[in-house]
């Protein structure tokens, strides 16, 4: 099917802007009518939990300090729930929308809208946005895609200034506790011990679809200071 034909069946334009639960709309407030949540699944022991709607963040951290023996799994929505919340906003009268997804290197939450996206084409258009972070700054360029939108500007310029934008996104992560380094494998048993000996704190930053070790500092207090230093020279 050629590009044009798809664009005969799609004959007017509104836009939605959709976003992963990942990207914390929840805590921002008052969000644009326009802009809709595609629910993750996060995973604690037998029991599965949507997103946002049947366990909020304060509840999946103290089961986190409850249960510290124990590790968390998350996954995304499956390509039939996805053509399921596509499906919906077709039907609320959107022939667009711009999705801007957790980063790549954390889920396979792109690649499944954008499969969904190529098996809806005749329906509707689906932009996929990969914000190459998450969390705030995932939320944030999906506001400012409604906000473009709402004032007036076009879906090509509002893909335009999202692609600016997500460049500029950086964030840092200090790891309190590195048991779930270590029961996930991706730190040997050995180097946490002597790391939680040490109190070691690893500094990480995202950007760029890439998680590095910034920095390693010893206690808490020393690491959320470090973490301001370089948020501030960043501003």
């Amino acid at each position: 099917m050629s590009r044009r034909q798809t664009q005969a069946e799609i004959p007017f334009t509104r836009c939605a802007v959709a976003c992963t639960s990942t990207g914390s709309l929840d805590y921002f407030g008052k969000l644009d009518p326009h802009i809709y949540q595609l629910r993750l699944h996060i995973h604690l022991d037998a029991e599965t939990y949507q997103d946002g709607t049947e366990i909020d963040a304060d509840t999946f951290y103290r089961w986190m300090i409850d249960h510290p023996g124990k590790l968390p799994k998350t996954s995304p929505a499956s390509l039939s729930e996805t053509l399921e919340f596509l499906m919906d906003l077709h039907k609320r009268g959107y022939s667009d929308v711009i999705f801007v997804s957790i980063a790549s290197s954390l889920s396979e939450t792109a690649n499944t809208v954008r499969e969904a996206g190529i098996l809806l084409s005749r329906r509707m258009r689906v932009h996929v946005v990969d914000a190459e972070t998450t969390s705030a700054p995932e939320g944030a360029l999906a506001i400012k895609a409604a906000e473009m939108l709402s004032a007036g500007a076009s879906v090509e310029q509002t893909l335009r200034q999202l692609s600016i934008l997500k460049e500029k996104c950086v964030s840092f992560y200090c790891i309190d506790t590195l048991n779930y380094l270590v029961k996930n494998g991706r730190m040997s048993a050995a180097k946490g011990f002597v790391a939680s000996i040490l109190d070691i704190k690893p500094i990480l930053q995202l950007s760029g679809n890439e998680i590095f070790l910034k920095e390693t500092v010893r206690h808490i207090d020393k690491a959320l200071d470090t973490m301001v230093g370089y948020i501030s020279q960043y501003m």
